[in-house]
């Protein structure tokens, strides 16, 4: 049986909503959409729910900014 790993509910950081994630990048929440259908930006489901975890928006941010440096 594998090990299963602890979380450590300190370091858990609350999920982005589309609303949250579209006044972070400046931009409608049409457009978060976008950039989700078109981009790549990764998301959860949990139902009808659309989330976005916080170090994955870091980590997509990070990757288009080394993009449009090339």
């Amino acid at each position: 049986m594998q090990d299963i790993p602890m979380i450590d509910n300190n370091s858990l950081q609350p999920l982005l909503t589309i609303p949250q994630a579209a006044m972070i990048l400046g931009v409608s929440r049409p457009t978060v959409y976008e950039l989700i259908y078109h981009a790549g930006l990764p998301v959860v489901r949990l139902g009808k729910s659309v989330r976005i975890i916080p170090t994955s928006f870091t980590q997509w941010l990070a990757e288009r900014e080394q993009a449009g440096k090339r």
